[in-house]
């Protein structure tokens, strides 16, 4: 008993030297964290002349910005760890940016800056995008034309703004908030876990499919033919631009949405929490 209590003291001892040198780094360094940082890091930028319809990025971990270009040319820009950099290729008429050589030390996130990429798209249509990161944002904006599109993010936000896809808009993360206004798809799913689901308005002529464990649902002048939103804990508010025929349900919670009407079904069900829905005039 006596050598376990003198193993649990010395741990003790150990941890509380290793925070005392961590603070006196800290304080040496004026409190920025980012001088600990193990990584080299530049910026790059990349200018993709081959011609391509379909985008894919791909990174485990790093933020992802797609964007209209502001000029008419492709460039690819990263912020970037000059050991273990972005790949970027242009072939099959695929646009693929990838980055799977992720060293240890970004898991450390107070050690390590936060990768970044930007794609500036010059024309207005294209086929399939996809993106995906493990840890890190995805952003999609600026009066894009594509025929289906597929974000996923582990740890992080999705936004998606100002977009007309002609078939589905997935985007799914386990712990972020979803952001989707001024969209026009044919259907549109969300699913998350710990995450808040916004859209402001977003038109679908099929339907709406959006499930979250913990957060709430909010359409602000939204429509699909059809909806369905389900939320273990959190709340369904918002505006919908059309009638609907409303099958709306809460274990524990309060329900307010107009009457039934002859408009597509809307199935809304909420385990803890309410159901406030009106249709906008």
């Amino acid at each position: 008993m006596r050598k376990v209590i003198i193993t649990i003291i010395v741990a003790i001892a150990l941890i509380a030297a290793g925070g005392a040198l961590c603070g006196v780094a800290y304080a040496r360094m004026g409190g920025n964290f980012e001088m600990m940082s193990f990584a080299d890091m530049e910026d790059a930028e990349m200018k993709v002349t081959q011609e391509f319809t379909d985008i894919e990025v791909a990174a485990i971990t790093g933020n992802v910005t797609i964007l209209r270009s502001e000029d008419g040319a492709c460039f690819v820009n990263a912020y970037q760890d000059k050991k273990a950099p972005f790949e970027v290729s242009a072939e099959n008429g695929k646009l693929q940016k990838k980055r799977d050589n992720v060293p240890w030390y970004e898991s450390l996130s107070f050690l390590a800056d936060m990768p970044k990429v930007v794609v500036s798209l010059p024309a207005e249509e294209y086929g399939k995008l996809t993106a995906k990161t493990d840890t890190g944002k995805i952003t999609v904006e600026g009066k894009l034309s594509v025929e289906s599109m597929s974000l996923v993010s582990d740890t992080g936000e999705l936004t998606i703004s100002q977009v007309d896809c002609k078939n589905e808009v997935n985007a799914n993360t386990d712990t972020g908030n979803v952001e989707i206004s001024d969209v026009t798809c044919g259907n549109l799913k969300v699913e998350g876990e710990t995450t808040n689901v916004r859209l402001d308005q977003v038109t679908a002529t099929g339907t709406f499919d959006i499930t979250t464990d913990y957060g709430n649902v909010t359409f602000d002048e939204c429509d699909a033919s059809k909806i369905t939103a389900e939320v273990d804990t959190g709340s369904i508010t918002g505006t919908l631009k059309s009638s609907k025929s409303f099958d709306a349900k809460t274990d524990t919670g309060s329900v307010h949405v107009p009457e039934d009407t002859d408009g597509g079904r809307c199935k809304l069900r909420v385990d803890t929490g309410d159901i406030r829905v009106s249709i906008s005039e």
